[in-house]
């Protein structure tokens, strides 16, 4: 049923598709997947005649690679892209959707091309991505990539079971693009709460199925937010919102205003890509709702607050080597009294005593590596030799 299901959305796709009839271009880089390309291009400082795009959603259909396929016999989806790439002759393959399991299938039908994939957010069982995987009864070399860059040792340790490839610990390349500060863990009562909020968050709502992922994630952050509102109107401190996403920015202050309707906020905006680090620097304890921004700003030296929900599975911190549920800074319990608990302990924590503790569990949080080094020279080093 399921393959009925993707074989309806694939049509529905090519109808909706722009048509190209140009050969693709051989190009040195291939970015598997238009998602996240800027991201990519931006890290690495990639010229315009360096690289092309693969639409792998269906965006846009190339007709000439259509053609070529057909005339081989072939007709999927994965022909397709194989073609593609056979026909751009790219030295490196790259990617940051890395939860797409089907990148990991192509590297042995192109065994001189580099293939690269970076992580791009938090993985939890409750995605398709680690439920395949976890649930899949698969050799260790059957997805491959030659090199996989990834937060941290957790992520890295985790991975390793399922796709077989060279690791490499760099953390996030949004949050790499910006030095790191030294900060100087004044309290001045600025209590941050990272938003979770997605469309599909929203669209949730009509129905509130309790085993909808997106509605389990509205009553877990929209609980642990309440509880926070509580410690500030209690405490008299100011709570602000860290907004998601520009162009959500109406939807996602009128969810946030039915939920703090009783309590006095703020929002810090994220108005361009790199507003979300820039406003870290504005709130003394920021509460994160098992988020990739709150993983990052533990990377930082930020003080900050995890929390997980049990009914998403693997969003404990470290799961699934750390076995404790509670501990210094995170916790699965989001109820005011353990709220309250938590912000008054590490907002009074002296600076030695919290950089301890983050380096206890640096495994556990973002690495960092300034300017996406690692990866920018793997890039430029597989190009030279090629040449």
């Amino acid at each position: 049923m399921i393959y009925i299901i993707l074989m309806i959305k694939k049509i529905r796709s090519i109808f909706k598709a722009k048509i190209l009839f140009l050969r693709p271009k051989k190009t040195n880089i291939l970015i598997f997947d238009k998602t996240g390309h800027e991201t990519l291009v931006d890290a690495i400082k990639l010229k315009k005649e360096e690289f092309s795009c693969c639409s792998t959603r269906l965006e846009d259909l190339n007709l000439f690679v259509l053609i070529k396929m057909i005339l081989n016999g072939k007709m999927s989806y994965k022909s397709y892209l194989k073609q593609y790439i056979k026909l751009s002759n790219p030295k490196i393959v790259l990617t940051l959707i890395d939860n797409n399991l089907f990148f990991y299938l192509l590297k042995k039908d192109f065994p001189n091309i580099k293939f690269i994939s970076v992580q791009n957010g938090y993985r939890f069982l409750n995605d398709n991505m680690l439920s395949v995987l976890n649930n899949s009864k698969i050799e260790n070399n059957y997805y491959t990539s030659d090199y996989y860059f990834v937060f941290n040792n957790q992520i890295k340790r985790l991975m390793e079971q399922y796709i077989n490839a060279k690791y490499i610990v760099s953390g996030s390349l949004k949050n790499n693009k910006l030095p790191m500060k030294t900060l100087d863990y004044k309290f001045n009562g600025n209590i941050g709460f990272i938003s979770r909020f997605t469309q599909a968050i929203l669209k949730s709502l009509e129905e509130k199925n309790d085993n909808n992922a997106d509605y389990i994630v509205h009553k877990f952050s929209s609980e642990l937010l309440i509880s926070t509102a509580e410690y500030c109107k209690k405490y008299n401190k100011k709570l602000v919102i860290l907004t998601a996403k520009p162009a959500w920015i109406e939807n996602e202050k009128n969810y946030y205003n039915t939920i703090l309707k009783n309590y006095n906020f703020e929002y810090l905006l994220k108005e361009h890509e790199l507003d979300s680090y820039h406003n870290l620097s504005k709130v003394d304890v920021l509460v994160s709702p098992s988020s990739t921004l709150g993983s990052e700003a533990l990377g930082r030296g930020f003080k900050v607050l995890y929390f997980s929900e049990d009914q998403i599975l693997g969003s404990n911190l470290g799961w699934p080597f750390v076995k404790k549920l509670q501990g210094p800074f995170f916790s699965n319990k989001f109820d005011y009294h353990n709220v309250e608990k938590l912000i008054n302990y590490i907002s009074k924590l002296p600076k030695k005593d919290w950089l301890n503790i983050l380096d206890e569990y640096s495994d556990y949080t973002c690495a960092f590596d300034y300017d996406n080094s690692i990866l920018r020279n793997l890039i430029r080093k597989t190009l030279h030799n090629y040449q």
